[in-house]
């Protein structure tokens, strides 16, 4: 909620900051916000989202830009591939896949590398009986369930059988039936979540092996047992190639630095981590 004061030439906007206690799940829903003094009245829409729990609190794998990936135990790696990669998966029972379409990106005529960024999210979840669930989460806020593509608004909420999903300002939120959170900025940035009670040595894909251990990220997909400490041999092995999009592996001479090539825009790209992603 805010108010926009006037002194001559000047405008200010003053914010205030609603604050809820003791709240449940129960009362999530669409508010009407109404602020009323002697003048009359003011009112304003507002959704009301209760998380399950804090996100800082729970392991998270981050996927941005050219792109960069923080798997959920903490390691940091580039990967400039340009195919659809396995990001984390369920390598106990396979009750779910999540995958990352990279197309390419930052090339742009200009001298220097031609990278790659994420450009959709896909999500698979088998249900106990067997049956699975996919939907697809697309640039522009746009899923795609079956090939039938909605826009979804901001503050709006639906489910797709076992899926739940929701809007906010910044993201478009896909909560699993076991608790596990993906949210896409509706452009290239994307965050899967795990539960605090999610079992270690689970996962497996770029986002790693989830188990506390950082040295025990890289593990390949061919062979499960099968470790690297070389980030691009194990990106290579998650890639998931069809007739439709053959995929070719990135080599080290395609593993660059993008600041190396454009180093006027070094200090811009830092500011804007720091404000996104810290």
């Amino acid at each position: 909620w805010y108010q926009r004061r006037v002194r001559g030439d000047e405008s200010t906007r003053v914010t205030t900051r609603i604050e809820l206690e003791a709240v449940t799940k129960e009362d999530a829903g669409k508010y009407l916000c109404v602020a009323q003094n002697s003048l009359g009245s003011a009112s304003e829409a507002a959704w009301l989202i209760i998380a399950d729990s804090p996100i800082k609190e729970r392991k998270m794998c981050s996927l941005w830009g050219d792109p960069h990936i923080q798997t959920y135990d903490g390691n940091t790696f580039n990967f400039p591939g340009i195919c659809t990669y396995v990001l984390s998966m369920d390598c106990v029972s396979s009750s779910f896949w999540i995958y990352g379409m990279f197309s390419e990106c930052g090339g742009g005529g200009r001298s220097g590398p031609s990278l790659s960024a994420m450009e959709s999210l896909t999500i698979y979840y088998r249900a106990k009986n067997g049956n699975h669930t996919g939907i697809e989460l697309q640039r522009g806020w746009v899923v795609n369930i079956g090939g039938s593509k909605l826009r979804i608004g901001e503050g709006m909420a639906a489910h797709h059988t076992n899926l739940a999903i929701q809007r906010t300002a910044e993201h478009l939120i896909v909560t699993l039936p076991n608790k596990i959170v993906i949210q896409w900025d509706g452009l290239h940035m994307g965050f899967l979540i795990l539960p605090d009670d999610f079992p270690e040595d689970r996962t497996c894909g770029m986002c790693g092996r989830y188990n506390n251990d950082m040295s025990r990220d890289y593990y390949m997909k061919h062979g499960r047992t099968d470790i690297t400490t070389n980030p691009l041999e194990f990106g290579n092995s998650w890639k998931y190639t069809n007739t439709y999009r053959p995929c070719y592996d990135v080599s080290p001479r395609d593993d660059v630095d993008p600041c190396d090539y454009f180093p006027e825009r070094k200090s811009e790209g830092q500011v804007l981590c720091q404000q996104h992603l810290y």
